[in-house]
């Protein structure tokens, strides 16, 4: 399909919020497109561990899983899976960055069964990292407030009736403090359901608009799933919105992506088939990502992974 069929392109004169001047919008993950640069499953297969791999005017997107783990939430718990995710976001050089990423991951029955008589079959997520906002790449920014004050002239100190006001400008100065943030939450995808358990993950990456230097460009979720049984497989569709800048022929343009770029197959997972990726099982500085996990007592083991994963964010 021609770049033509894909883009629609605007020229701007003037804008005045110069942070925009480049922006255009990507949405992954969404039916139809073209699929000649997204993953696919292959036959039957389970957990497939490469889940998007998106190429887009000189931006790349990855979304990959790194381990997983089934067995039980705690000794005497339920069944459960531990599974830890991974993105990567790269603009091939400077002139190319992201904004912004919006991530939402859907858990659900395989075959898709409705709840009957209280029984929900979908995944229940039950812990999530990061859940809170994590904060880095700090700049400290001088702002300047100007407003205007209208002032009534209709009793002057001389006591006659203008009948006019006048304005006067109120200029305060102060600084504040500009961030990159990665920010996560449990919720229930209300498209699948409007009732039950949560069964969705929400990521929101934004970069420090201050120094223009892009979201985090490699970020790791770590989700626990309560299941049902120990034999039901349960599927994981991973959705990403980016925005990105991008330097165009030293032109402002802005460019929207039209109708997506989807493709990718939903994840199917099969409770007792665990997974470690290769490039963490031979990497020496991974830490507890590699470490051996007692697959019954995972909660535990959520604990432990964000400790180190928290650690890891704090030496940026």
């Amino acid at each position: 399909m021609s770049d033509d069929e894909w883009f629609q392109e605007e020229l701007y004169d003037s804008i005045e919020d110069d942070a925009d001047q480049y922006q255009f919008d990507i949405t992954l993950g969404r039916d139809g497109g073209d699929f000649r640069f997204h993953t696919r499953n292959d036959g039957q297969q389970i957990q497939r561990a490469n889940i998007i791999d998106d190429v887009c005017r000189g931006l790349h997107i990855q979304a990959q899983i790194d381990r997983i783990i089934h067995g039980m939430s705690t000794e005497s718990g339920d069944p459960a899976t531990l599974i830890v995710f991974g993105f990567r976001f790269n603009g091939f050089d400077d002139d190319r960055r992201f904004r912004s990423a919006n991530i939402n991951i859907l858990f659900q029955d395989f075959e898709k069964r409705r709840p009957h008589e209280g029984n929900f079959y979908d995944p229940e997520v039950i812990a999530l990292w990061p859940e809170d906002t994590l904060q880095f790449s700090q700049t400290a920014v001088a702002v300047q407030n100007v407003k205007a004050v209208e002032v009534g002239a209709d009793a002057g100190a001389m006591g006659f009736s203008a009948g006019v006001g006048f304005t006067r400008e109120k200029q305060t100065n102060f600084q504040r403090t500009d961030k990159s943030t990665i920010r996560g939450a449990i919720c229930l995808d209300m498209e699948t359901r409007n009732f039950g358990p949560d069964n969705s993950i929400q990521l929101w990456l934004r970069e420090n608009k201050a120094e223009q230097s892009g979201v985090a460009n490699h970020v790791r979720a770590v989700v626990l799933l309560k299941r049902k049984n120990m034999i039901d497989h349960f599927t994981a569709s991973v959705k990403v919105d980016v925005s990105a800048d991008v330097l165009y022929n030293t032109k402002r343009t802005m460019r929207k992506l039209l109708g997506g770029t989807g493709g990718n197959d939903p994840v199917v997972f099969k409770p007792g088939v665990q997974y470690l990726r290769p490039s963490i099982e031979l990497d020496p500085e991974a830490g507890y990502l590699a470490a051996e996990i007692d697959k019954d007592n995972l909660g535990a083991q959520m604990h432990k992974l964000k400790t180190d994963l928290r650690m890891a964010i704090k030496s940026w």
